[in-house]
């Protein structure tokens, strides 16, 4: 270790939520080196919160094309932080709606469940 050792358990004894946990070491690649410091979760608490805000809105974006994104991201070395980056992308579409007739909130919930681990 070159004093950056940081155990999950006491990160969620903190109150940090699991789900903004995974996020944040999702969008790292597990072939790469990662530096953690205190600073790091704040970006995906907040991804967290907005997702939660989407999710809950009765309404999103269709999700059709961010399930095959996930997907697709998965099967080329499980490229987690694609996978980020396009969770981001849908929810900043999803923020900007005013209304929509397309409720794509249970899928994608299931999907980042299922595909991601992200138990929301």
């Amino acid at each position: 270790s070159k004093g950056n050792l940081v155990f999950v358990s006491k990160l969620l004894e903190a109150g940090v939520h699991p789900a903004a946990l995974r996020l944040a070491l999702m969008d790292h690649h597990y072939s790469q080196e990662l530096m953690w410091h205190d600073g790091i979760l704040s970006e995906y608490q907040d991804l967290l919160a907005d997702l939660l805000l989407v999710l809950g809105a009765g309404f999103t974006a269709p999700a059709t094309d961010l399930l095959q994104q996930i997907v697709n991201a998965l099967a080329n070395d499980l490229d987690t932080p694609l996978v980020v980056r396009a969770i981001k992308r849908w929810v900043e579409i999803s923020k900007s709606l005013e209304t929509s007739h397309v409720d794509d909130s249970g899928m994608v919930a299931r999907a980042l469940d299922s595909l991601l681990g992200l138990a929301l």
